[in-house]
C-alpha cells in the first residue's frame, strides 16, 4: 500500500475475527508435526515387515490376451558391454531374490533381447529394460475408458478426507499368471529369464 491512510480494521476487530493471529511460542505449532513424525515411526516399526521390498497385490493374477496365430519370434542375443556386465548381474539377482523374475529352462517361442542402462545418479547400477517390440505384437491391448475431470469432481463430491498414494513401482507389483509368462522371456549373457510381475514395456502399460 503506497501513501499514508488509516487500516479498515483495528488490531482488535482483525483479531476477534480471526483474520490474524497471535502466536506467543512458535514452537507449539510444530507439535502436531512432531507427534505425526512420532506416530508415523510407530507404525513403521510395529509393521516393519511391510515395508521391505516391492510387494505383491494379493488374490490378483495379470493374464495378457496372447494371439496365438501370431507367429513367434526368438530374436538373437544383443551382447551386453563388459563394463556393464558386473551391474547386470547384480540387479539380475537382486530381482530374482524379491521373486520379479525367474530362470528359464528348455526351448521357449519368445525371446526379446535386453537393453541395459547405466542409472544417471549412480552409474555401476543398471537399469533392465526389455524391448518387447515385436513380442507386443502378439499382445491384444485391452482398453479402458479414463475418466474425466468431472467425473473425478462427481466421485468426490461430499468427501471430506484426502490421501494421496504413491506406489512404488506399482507395476511390478501385479502377478502376472503363470500361463502369460513366456512371452516376456529376454536373454543375457546368463542365460534366458522371464518376468513374474508385469513389466512397464507390455502394451497394458501404456
Amino acid at each position: 500500500m503506497q501513501g499514508t491512510c488509516s487500516s479498515f480494521l483495528s488490531y482488535e476487530t482483525a483479531l476477534a475475527l480471526n483474520l490474524i493471529k497471535l502466536t506467543i511460542n512458535a514452537t507449539e505449532n510444530q507439535q502436531p508435526e512432531v507427534q505425526e513424525k512420532n506416530k508415523l515411526k510407530q507404525s513403521l516399526d510395529k509393521y516393519n515387515d511391510r515395508y521391505h521390498g516391492v510387494g505383491k497385490l494379493k488374490d490378483c493374477q495379470v493374464h495378457l490376451h496372447i494371439n496365438e496365430t501370431v507367429t513367434p519370434s526368438a530374436q538373437p542375443h544383443r551382447r551386453i558391454p563388459f563394463h556393464l556386465r558386473k551391474g547386470l548381474e547384480q540387479e539380475l539377482i537382486r530381482l530374482e531374490h524379491e521373486s520379479r523374475i525367474e530362470k528359464v529352462y528348455g526351448p521357449t517361442p519368445w525371446v526379446s533381447p535386453l537393453l541395459v542402462v547405466p542409472k544417471p545418479k549412480h552409474p555401476e547400477k543398471v537399469r533392465l529394460c526389455v524391448d518387447m517390440r515385436v513380442a507386443n505384437k502378439a499382445i491384444d491391448r485391452e482398453r479402458h475408458i479414463t475418466p474425466t475431470i468431472d467425473d473425478l469432481i462427481n466421485d468426490l463430491n461430499g468427501a471430506t478426507l484426502f490421501s494421496k498414494l504413491d506406489l512404488n513401482q506399482g507395476y511390478h507389483q501385479l502377478e502376472l499368471a503363470p500361463e502369460s509368462r513366456y512371452i516376456t522371456t529376454f536373454s543375457t549373457h546368463k542365460g534366458l529369464q522371464r518376468y513374474t510381475r508385469l513389466l512397464l514395456e507390455l502394451p497394458q502399460q501404456r
